[in-house]
């Protein structure tokens, strides 16, 4: 009945939470879509040669969503360290100083998961500043296609075209590698740092019972999926809400 009433508490407590959570990000990307709107109708002749209309829809439309994405995970970047404290201090009762080299592997991730975050932040800002040139160079090419066609000019700009899009490809690849080593971290981790509790631990001279084994296999797995995947796709997401928020930033001090 104990095992049934926290089964139930931590349902409504974590559903709860999310709820909370996306309907804080929604209005977020509402109030985003709004501003955006309202300063684009107030824009002047100046600040609309420094702008393109397809900037601004992709901002209302790819970057908004961002927002959406973080409220999911944020609340990992408080519950992760706390849960992991809380869990090694219990597995403490079970391996003594057996624990401490997995706690360390762990805590070492933290680390390389702001760095992780760091360096995705740095790429997805050089993603957005092609994409944009990108895409205001198509709105260029659109806007005088008759001067285009009428001196054959369409081999050389559509090089053009297809250099601005490698470039802007090759960042969203290095972004993509990131993603795929924090994935590869989410598969490791947890059995690595096992492996490392349970070798210090017979190396120490304790028998290793099935008592220790699936007790410490139950609690490490119990933050596997906050500290191998939610903590860090809520480090990465930080990255990427600071690009997003500080092109908002840039648009919305432009000249009305």
């Amino acid at each position: 009945s104990g095992i049934l009433i926290i089964l139930v508490t931590m349902i409504m407590i974590l559903h709860n939470v999310m709820i909370f959570m996306d309907r804080l990000a929604m209005r977020a990307r509402f109030v985003c879509c709004a501003m955006i709107y309202l300063k684009s109708l107030k824009l002047s002749r100046a600040a609309l040669q420094e702008t393109e209309v397809g900037q601004i829809t992709n901002m209302m439309s790819n970057d908004v969503k961002r927002f959406d994405d973080f409220g999911f995970f944020s609340s990992y970047l408080i519950v992760g360290p706390i849960q992991t404290i809380i869990i090694v201090i219990v597995l403490w009762h079970y391996l003594n100083v057996s624990i401490l080299p997995g706690a360390a592997i762990l805590f070492l991730l933290l680390p390389f998961q702001y760095i992780m975050g760091s360096f995705f932040g740095t790429v997805r800002k050089k993603a957005t500043i092609l994409t944009d040139v990108r895409l205001r160079f198509m709105s260029e090419i659109i806007s005088g296609m008759r001067v285009l066609k009428m001196y054959t000019w369409e081999t050389p700009f559509a090089k053009r075209i297809v250099d601005s899009r490698s470039a802007e490809i090759a960042k969203i690849r290095i972004a993509c590698i990131l993603k795929g080593i924090n994935l590869s971290v989410f598969f490791v981790a947890s059995r690595l740092i096992l492996f490392v509790c349970f070798v210090t631990y017979v190396l120490l001279g304790h028998p290793l019972t099935s008592d220790v084994v699936f007790v410490t296999m139950a609690w490490f797995n119990t933050i596997r999926l906050t500290m191998t995947l939610f903590f860090p796709n809520a480090v990465s997401l930080v990255g990427e809400l600071e690009v997003t928020l500080k092109k908002k930033k840039k648009f919305l001090q432009l000249s009305e």
